[in-house]
């Protein structure tokens, strides 16, 4: 397979991936109460924090896991399964059984941590990738851009139908993700160098590069409060 292909593979993977994550945002307040929440804003931050959380604890992990085992592609596959699997769950458990809203945020936590196997890991073999790698940042650029910018009019779109449609169709959207991502050659590293020991060795030698995780931080942290905060004060204003 060309470069060119697995790139746009790849970039396809982070796109679907972040389209099934903000197909949710729009209409989060009446999502959460479909799931049995009290309140609207208090349970609409815990829910989208479960899933915020769950990435920034389980990202490392899969990395390293993968690093030890030699292979990514499985991980990438396994993710998107098990979160089409919850986002599933979350959808349709409350229609069948009493299941607490705390018991929601425990799925939703535990969709986060799959979820970010297929995210983290496509965007580190698009990084390892070869061909530059301008061209292949440039890409997740481009796809994580695209996500974001389509999932929210589309999940608005769907509410509009059922408050729990979003949650279907993100699951759909993480299946095909798995399917997508067999079609890449598997990548991992052979050495040290992809190993986390050596990660941190290396910011340890080169503080500076603490620059551009201190920003994704910030930035992340950002686009997850405006996320919220900014869908229910235009929903409220539009009421």
């Amino acid at each position: 397979m060309s470069v060119r292909r697995e790139r746009a593979i790849l970039a396809a993977v982070v796109f679907a991936v972040l389209l099934a994550q903000v197909l949710l945002y729009p209409g989060v307040d009446t999502l959460v109460r479909a799931l049995g929440a009290e309140t609207e804003l208090d349970a609409s931050m815990w829910f989208l924090a479960a899933e915020f959380a769950a990435f920034v604890v389980f990202a490392g992990i899969w990395g390293a896991v993968s690093d030890a085992v030699g292979r990514r592609v499985p991980f990438i596959v396994g993710g998107a399964v098990v979160g089409a699997v919850f986002y599933a769950a979350l959808a349709w458990l409350p229609t069948v059984t009493k299941i607490s809203f705390e018991e929601i945020l425990v799925l939703r936590a535990l969709q986060g941590g799959a979820t970010i196997a297929a995210f983290s890991l496509s965007m580190t073999m698009l990084m390892d990738l070869a061909g530059g790698h301008g061209k292949n940042m440039g890409a997740a650029g481009i796809a994580i851009g695209l996500g974001t910018a389509t999932g929210a009019p589309l999940g608005g779109q769907l509410y509009g139908v059922s408050p729990t449609l979003p949650l279907y169709l993100a699951s759909g959207v993480l299946l095909a993700v798995a399917v997508l991502a067999v079609l890449v050659t598997d990548r991992a590293p052979t050495d040290d160098e992809g190993r986390l020991s050596a990660a941190v060795t290396k910011l340890r030698e080169t503080p500076a590069l603490g620059i551009p995780y201190a920003f994704g931080f910030i930035d992340r942290l950002t686009a997850g409060f405006f996320a919220l905060v900014g869908t229910l004060y235009f929903l409220k204003r539009s009421s």
